[in-house]
């Protein structure tokens, strides 16, 4: 099973507090081991040590029998009962004559029978030993026992015996593992929680570079992320918008390489024609006048589309840089509609403009802008030339993009020439020079933007530039 690499945090983090708490509650379970096995010696020690007083007056006041002399003692029995009372961990406590016979017995119907012997409580000091402990009482808690021997000189005359309940040192162990399990719920919880919070930080910080990538894939150079901080994801963020303005730099250039190429080309041209009707002058003298004119019209015509092709590529190269400012679209739009109204009326064509009120100011270069807008009312108005007819000017945002749209009712674009519209060295026109809609998808993109184009013989062409909306942020409102 694959992990993405934004959950793989998370995995880490709990993992990390499992390991954690798995060691904390190994060694809280051989802590309580060791102390409850600590507590229990304790215990017997002083439940031993009352008997063996007693046991040593008595054997003192009958040294002919002392075995008698202790069964038939109240106070051994006392010392006995009142050991076993205050002692939870001893499970009984005898005393034992020298053949292992019980003369004296917390529970009296076994005085006179020989108790099982049972395996010494182990002497817990090391962490391997309380491990050991541990284990086996995990298996089968046992009794264990402890015993101390009496002695009248070199002669062996009675042993007490303690035995030990291993379930009261398990019970310790469960007591310390039920604390522990609330600790490890509690820690692996947190873990859990900690774990999300930083995967959730993480990927907001990733979601904006992928937001970047995906801008550069799209061709939005322009587009920047915030740079804010010195965290890995800032230099990351810094590293992809100079990035993106290198890329934006080398379209930039790569279009006006093209650009230059059809200017090129248009020049050549048009030279080769302005050369072949000079050599037609020189013999001006033998020609008639109507065809002296005719040479100097078609010169002149040529020299006219050098000099718009030449304007043209210009307008494209002032494209870069890019000098943005925060701009009204509605207001510019405005101006460049009343610039064309005049122009509109002579030609006999209605020029109309819907504003959305709700457009807000953007960052936007309006030497740029304004040129691909006023690019797009002259494209219209060469359309409807010779013919009456109307132009509609609309602006709208939608979403977070600004939109310009011209739409105009005119004789509309076949679909093999709607291909090639925004070729830099295409028109249809005698007299054009094939950089206007050039221009205008230059203009575009430089802002992060594109442009579509919709055209139907015989009902009309809508061109729409649709470009980001960027709040200005302490860059003073155009005025």
């Amino acid at each position: 099973m694959r992990f993405s690499w934004l959950t793989r945090p998370v995995l880490a983090v709990l993992l990390l507090a499992i390991v954690l708490v798995t060691v904390s509650g190994l060694l809280e379970l051989v802590s309580a081991v060791r102390l409850a096995a600590s507590h229990a010696v304790v215990e017997t020690g002083l439940v031993a040590g009352s008997v063996q007083r007693e046991l040593t007056r008595r054997a003192a006041g009958s040294p002919s029998d002392s075995s008698q002399a202790f069964s038939d003692s109240a106070r051994i029995h006392e010392a006995l009962m009142d050991g076993l009372a205050r002692a939870p961990s001893i499970l009984y406590v005898a005393v034992l004559d020298p053949t292992g016979v019980a003369i004296a017995h917390t529970q009296p119907d076994l005085i006179g029978t020989v108790p099982p012997q049972l395996p010494p409580l182990p002497d817990i000091r090391t962490f391997p030993q309380s491990v050991r402990m541990l284990w086996s009482l995990s298996r089968t808690p046992q009794t264990y026992q402890k015993e101390t021997a009496l002695l009248r000189g070199d002669q062996l005359y009675a042993t007490i015996r303690v035995a030990i309940a291993g379930s009261f040192l398990w019970e310790a162990v469960r007591d310390a593992a039920s604390r522990g399990g609330m600790t490890a719920g509690i820690v692996v919880s947190l873990a859990m929680l900690a774990g999300i919070l930083l995967t959730h930080l993480a990927t907001g910080r990733v979601r904006i570079l992928e937001a970047g990538i995906d801008a550069i894939r799209a061709g939005r150079f322009t587009e920047r992320l915030p740079e804010s901080g010195r965290d890995e994801f800032a230099r990351m963020a810094r590293g992809l918008n100079l990035l993106g303005a290198q890329f934006d730099q080398s379209r930039v250039l790569a279009s006006l390489g093209e650009a230059a190429r059809g200017v090129v080309h248009q020049i050549k041209h048009q030279l080769q024609t302005v050369l072949i009707d000079l050599e037609a002058l020189q013999k001006a003298d033998t020609l008639p006048p109507e065809d002296v004119q005719h040479l100097v019209d078609d010169a002149t015509h040529a020299v006219r589309k050098i000099k718009q092709a030449t304007i043209g590529y210009l307008a494209v190269a002032k494209v870069q840089p890019l000098s943005p400012v925060s701009l009204g679209i509605n207001e510019m739009v405005g101006d460049l509609c009343a610039e064309q109204r005049t122009s509109a009326t002579l030609a006999g064509v209605e020029l109309l403009l819907e504003q959305d009120p709700l457009l807000p100011e953007t960052l936007a270069d309006p030497g740029v802008l304004g040129q691909a807008v006023r690019n797009l009312v002259c494209n219209s108005l060469e359309a409807l030339s010779g013919r009456e007819g109307r132009i509609t000017v609309r602006t709208a945002r939608v979403g977070d993009r600004a939109q310009i749209t011209v739409a105009d009712d005119g004789p509309g674009i076949a679909p093999e020439i709607l291909k090639r519209v925004f070729d830099t060295d295409f028109t249809t026109r005698r007299d054009g020079s094939g950089i206007g809609l050039a221009l205008v998808r230059q203009s575009a993109e430089m802002h992060g933007g594109n442009v579509t184009i919709n055209s139907t013989v015989g009902s009309g062409t809508e061109v729409t530039l649709d470009i980001p909306l960027r709040v200005p942020s302490g860059l003073e409102s155009r005025t």
